[in-house]
Formats: C-alpha cells, structure tokens, sequence
C-alpha cells in the first residue's frame, strides 16, 4: 500500500492503545504521534490531508487549530473537518427529563468553551482559512433501543458531572431522578430518538 499516515493524540492512554491497535493488525504505515493539536511538531507542508474528528467541538482555541492544520497540508492538499451539532438531537414523544438534561448538558458544555453547533460552523473556518472548492455532507440517524448512542447523553453528563454539579445546574437529586426518569423513556422502543447532525467539511488548499 502506497503512502502513509500519522495519527496525533495527547493523552498518553489512548496512544498506548492505538499503536497496540496499529501493531496488532499489522499496520506498517500508520504512525501515532503524542503531541499537542495546536502545536503538533509536524513537519510543515507535507501531507497530503490533514483531518480533524470531534476536536473543534472541544478546543478553545479554533482558530490557532486549523492554522495549525494547515501549516501542515501542502498547496493543493486538502483539509477535513468532521463534527457534530445538536440542532438535530432530540427524542419524540419528547420528555421534560430529556430537556432538563440536554439544557444541563450545553450549559456546562458552553461554560467550558466547547460549542454543541460547531458542525454548523465548520464551512465559515474553511471560508476563514481561504479553502477553495468547499464541500458539505451532513449525516444524521436514529439510535434504535439496544444500541450504546441511546444513551450518550447520560454517559456525556456522567464525565461532566462534577463540572455540572459544582456550576449549580442540577443538584445531585434532581439529576438522578432526571437520569431514572430518561432511561425508562428511553427503554421503551416506541421512544424515537434522532441523533446529532454529524457534518463533513472540506475543501483545498
């Protein structure tokens, strides 16, 4: 297989798994390297694609990411984004304990300089960065009962719990019993639940 590719990740923790991962399927041009996404040591100018997942969504400092980026693509190259946004993300029959969670949700989210509409935005970043030949693909689909997305908005809140508690958003109590009330919603199959927009960017550079 011609060319190769470099993964970057900061957590140490992830690196180890994924070079486990590289090294078990055998995997000889695909290289993990631990670094910083705003400041990645990467050679400038040498890849052919440089491709974000679920990281604009979270870093502060958007800007100083695709400038990062793109310090690293070469002329002609093309850059990725791929993100998510919440404008889509809603249960039917809706439940008052849903909305009190997914509020509680983007209100720590938000607080903490992420931004749950960021997919919306991704086109503007490319525009910003001068990308020629802007291109759009948005993907969304239902979660059915059984599957691990059904319930990502509790595993969101259980990472951001003590963020969430700490800001006042949702005292201990409420929280649980929004948590018991939604997973009955939810575990009845008759329960629609339409997932987050997943948007794809790209262009040239």
């Amino acid at each position: 297989m011609a060319g190769s590719v470099v993964g970057l990740e900061r957590e140490e923790r992830f690196v180890t798994m994924a070079r486990s991962e590289i090294t078990r399927r055998g995997l000889r041009n695909v290289e993990i390297v631990q670094a910083d996404a705003l400041n990645t040591g990467l050679p400038k100018a040498a890849f052919d694609l440089v491709h974000e997942r679920l990281v604009m969504i979270i870093v502060p400092k958007r800007e100083a990411l695709w400038q990062e980026m793109m310090s690293l693509l070469r002329p002609g190259g093309t850059i990725v984004f791929q993100d998510v946004d919440d404008i889509s993300y809603t249960c039917v029959p809706p439940h008052p304990s849903w909305t009190a969670l997914l509020d509680a949700l983007h209100a720590v989210f938000h607080a903490n300089c992420g931004n749950a509409y960021i997919g919306r935005e991704l086109p503007g970043y490319l525009r910003a960065a001068g990308i020629r030949n802007i291109q759009v693909k948005i993907h969304v689909g239902n979660v059915n009962p059984g599957e691990y997305r059904r319930t990502h908005l509790l595993s969101l809140l259980e990472v951001l719990h003590d963020k969430g508690i700490g800001c006042g958003v949702l005292t201990e109590k409420q929280l649980s019993n929004h948590r018991e009330a939604l997973i009955a919603h939810l575990n009845n199959p008759d329960t629609l639940l339409i997932d987050k927009l997943l948007v794809q960017a790209w262009g040239q550079k």
